[in-house]
Order: structure tokens, then C-alpha cells, then sequence
């Protein structure tokens, strides 16, 4: 009777990780669906042109989609007008015959754009560059990072947990000070006074990207500077609503290989059993 009451232990032991393996399973299969689609502004006259591409989202969550593509459009539709502003300014200053005979009238606006969905947040990091008639032509680079679930952007700080956001700024200022100590002639290193209030980033599959703008801390031959930071340095310290594996598929390999090593150990004990003849 003991033996039987062992057999149906281990039987129900059996079945019931069967069923935590099937609901990982089905959990993993649930992960959002993004698609990102390209839109286009594309418009030209005399003295302004303009070729902005720009990311329209879709999603299930019709409301998360609806507020993520609302800020990227106001974005930069910000933008144009921004460039449009300063053509309009150039034009009442200058009399008409220079603007006429001078090519430094032709402004142009452009933007590209590139993407990585990191877990529960699509990271975009959008190009915007406008020539309005100075020496060379002037790059500004903007980090969107939205919590798919919400539509909500998310700052540096909102992707790390309590414990992470006791130290993460003072993790981050070093690496980029090291950083910048390596090659002290590409950069302002005095204009470096931490990373501030809001800093600008965006995530890839294998780490966060802190940027800053043209001449905030380096010349403009240096371009924008970027400093990586591995999640390998904040594992155990990220939000974890926000899904982000510091190891790509670490959490469904990790807890695949745990619950098939318990289903080993339990079959092996009752073949243990078996032989005894308690079976």
C-alpha cells in the first residue's frame, strides 16, 4: 500500500511540472507582437527639402499603439517646423537677390531611423539632420524607449529595480568617465558633469546606450558620443515587468533545464523503487 501511495506521488509529481512546463510554453508564446512600418514625408520647393522617415507602430494594444505613434509623429512633425523656422527667419533677413544667387539658401531636413525590441520595450533611435546653411550640417539623435505594454516612455531610471536605482547613475558616470580618460583629446572632459537628470539612451539585445548631442561633451569631429553598458554590469538589478534577459532566453533555458532535471531525479527514484521490488 505504501508503494502505490509512492507511484501515485510520483505520477502526480510527473503530471504537475508537465503542466508548469506547458505554461511556460504557452507563456513565452504570448510575447508582444510589434510591427514597424516606414512613413514617409517627402516634400521640395525652392529653397527647402525634405525627406523625414519616420516609425508607425502596430500593435494588439490599439491604445499603447495609438500613444507611442502620436509622440513620434509630433516628433517630427517638431522638427520640420523647426527647420521650416529658421528658412522663414534667413528669408526676412537676407535681401532677395542673395538668397537668389546663393546656395547656402538650400535647406534640407532629413531622418532615418532604427529599432530593436529588448523584452517588453521597443527601443527606437531616430537620426534627425537639418542643413540650414552654416559649415556642415547639424545631427541630432533621439532615444525613444516605450514599455509595449503601456505605450509609456520609459526614462534610464525606470528600467532598473529598488536596488538598482541606488547606484546605477554613479555605474554609469564611471564607464563613461573611463571611457573618455582612454582618449581625452576626443572629448570635453571638464564639460562631463554626470549623467544628470534625464539622460538619453536606448537599448539593444546586448546592453543600454548612453548618448549625448553634438558638442555637449565632444567636438563635432568625435560625432555623438555613445558609451555601452553590458547587462552583464546590472544583471539581478533591471525591472523585471519590463522582461529584459540580461542573457538572451536565459529565463526560459534556465527554467527548462531545472524542472527536466527534477522530472530525472523523480523518474530515477522510482526506478530505484522498481528494482527493489517495492514497485
Amino acid at each position: 500500500m505504501v508503494t502505490n501511495i509512492f507511484k501515485s506521488m510520483v505520477k502526480l509529481v510527473l503530471f504537475s511540472l508537465a503542466i508548469i512546463c506547458l505554461n511556460l510554453i504557452v507563456v513565452n508564446a504570448k510575447d508582444i507582437q510589434v510591427k514597424v512600418d516606414t512613413k514617409t514625408i517627402s516634400e521640395s520647393n525652392k529653397n527647402l527639402t525634405f525627406d523625414l522617415k519616420y516609425p508607425e507602430v502596430k500593435l494588439d494594444n490599439e491604445q499603447a499603439q495609438n500613444k507611442i505613434n502620436i509622440k513620434l509623429k509630433e516628433d517630427i512633425y517638431e522638427f520640420k517646423g523647426y527647420v521650416e523656422s529658421i528658412l522663414k527667419e534667413s528669408l526676412q533677413t537676407f535681401p532677395q537677390d542673395v538668397i537668389d544667387n546663393s546656395s547656402s539658401f538650400n535647406y534640407e531636413g532629413k531622418s532615418t531611423f532604427e529599432y530593436e525590441v529588448v523584452g517588453n520595450v521597443l527601443s527606437i533611435r531616430m537620426t534627425l539632420i537639418d542643413f540650414t546653411g552654416g559649415a556642415h550640417p547639424m545631427t541630432y539623435l533621439r532615444g525613444y524607449n516605450f514599455d509595449l505594454t503601456t505605450g509609456n516612455i520609459l526614462t534610464l531610471e525606470d528600467l532598473f529595480n529598488e536596488k538598482g536605482k541606488d547606484h546605477y547613475k554613479e555605474m554609469i558616470d564611471k564607464i563613461i568617465i573611463d571611457k573618455m580618460n582612454e582618449t581625452p583629446d576626443n572629448y570635453f572632459v571638464d564639460e562631463f558633469k554626470g549623467l544628470g537628470k534625464n539622460p538619453q539612451y536606448y537599448l539593444t539585445n546586448e546592453g543600454i546606450v548612453v548618448f549625448f548631442q553634438l558638442y555637449e561633451i565632444a567636438p563635432y569631429v568625435a560625432g555623438i558620443p555613445k558609451f555601452f553598458v553590458p547587462y552583464s554590469k546590472v544583471e539581478g538589478e533591471l525591472n523585471t515587468s519590463l522582461n529584459i534577459n540580461v542573457n538572451s532566453n536565459a529565463s526560459t533555458t534556465a527554467g527548462g533545464d531545472k524542472i527536466e532535471k527534477l522530472i530525472s531525479r523523480l523518474r530515477k527514484m522510482n526506478e530505484r523503487k522498481e528494482g527493489q521490488g517495492l514497485a
